[in-house]
């Protein structure tokens, strides 16, 4: 190769290397000015409001609280529906022809239309003195318009010969209220009245029967503790059934905890109290109540088998000590 080859080489090389160089350099900073441009617009994009967060937060504290309004507003919408057609349903299901010819029987007397109401009665209790039965019970109902008669109570009964009625009414005056009660029998296609009640009250029968502390005694407040702390105690003593060994029938164990013997029940409005021997009831208590315008029933069991279960557990927990300490050898 000659000198002027190889100078035009050289060149050459020197030229390529130059061009690689100046690409690189290029792309270099292409990268950089792309990355310089992408901060800067991540920079830009930041939220220039420092009260933005709060802001949102205020948002979504103040949407959860509508939102918690709204729920009540239904929940409590739904409730008075629930009332209303719940008594709907209850006057529904009463004996139309029959409790229609009850209110206008307590209408006759209101009236003191004594005729109206002879003349529907059984033949064997009309006497001398019916008109002043009537009479009689007549100035038991309050003078004026009731505000709103509700039916609180229904009773029929098939009989060989005949079908028994009963409805009980609760009227609302201004300042008193009042439950009347009608009974009747239909023989032979014939409706006839076989007896009326009616009592003044300073209250309504919802109110009278409705669960409260105040002026109950001693026994009262006994008993409703008692339905608190034996389904506790019952509960808590299956929890230590099922972490304790049992030897046999662990299942069967559960069931005998689970339920209370001797059923005590205390009429919540007055306080009368009645005792079953024959009986159980799951997890020691419970209540009943037939509607709002009848007493609360409250009932309470014996804990027996929680009782009995605690006493062999203490034996069951006890033997393996026991024969811990036998297999130990004597030392001497």
């Amino acid at each position: 190769m000659t000198q002027v080859d190889a100078q035009v080489s050289a060149r050459a090389d020197a030229q390529a290397k130059a061009q690689t160089d100046a690409q690189t350099d290029a792309q270099a900073k292409a990268q950089t000015d792309a990355h310089t441009n992408a901060q800067t617009n991540a920079q830009i994009n930041v939220p220039s409001n420092p009260l933005a967060p709060h802001t949102a937060g205020r948002l979504s504290h103040e949407f959860s609280m509508t939102l918690i309004r709204l729920c009540c507003l239904v929940i409590m919408t739904a409730a008075l529906m629930a009332g209303c057609n719940a008594q709907q349903a209850f006057d529904a299901m009463a004996p139309q022809e029959e409790a229609a010819q009850a209110r206008q029987v307590i209408a006759q007397l209101a009236a003191r239309d004594f005729a109206s109401v002879q003349a529907h009665l059984d033949p064997t209790l009309q006497t001398s003195a019916t008109a002043a039965q009537l009479a009689e019970i007549a100035n038991h109902i309050p003078a004026g318009t009731p505000k709103h008669v509700r039916l609180i109570g229904f009773n029929s009964l098939q009989k060989k010969t005949d079908v028994q009625y009963s409805f009980a009414y609760e009227y609302e005056y201004d300042d008193q209220w009042m439950v009347a009660q009608v009974m009747f029998y239909r023989k032979a296609g014939q409706l006839l009245i076989a007896g009326v009640h009616v009592n003044p009250m300073a209250q309504s029968e919802r109110a009278v029967h409705a669960f409260s502390l105040a002026g109950k005694g001693p026994l009262h407040l006994l008993m409703l503790g008692l339905s608190v702390l034996v389904p506790l105690f019952i509960l808590t003593t299956l929890v230590i059934c099922y972490r304790t060994p049992v030897p046999k029938r662990k299942a069967l164990w559960y069931l005998f905890i689970a339920v209370g013997l001797v059923q005590f029940t205390l009429n919540w409005t007055s306080g009368a109290i009645n005792v079953q021997l024959l009986a159980f009831l799951v997890l020691g208590a419970g209540f009943m109540q037939g509607s709002a315008y009848t007493p609360l029933l409250l009932s309470v069991a014996l804990p027996v088998g929680a009782v009995v279960f605690l006493l062999k557990r203490r034996s069951w927990l006890a033997a393996p000590a026991s024969a811990a300490v036998q297999d130990v050898p004597a030392q001497g």
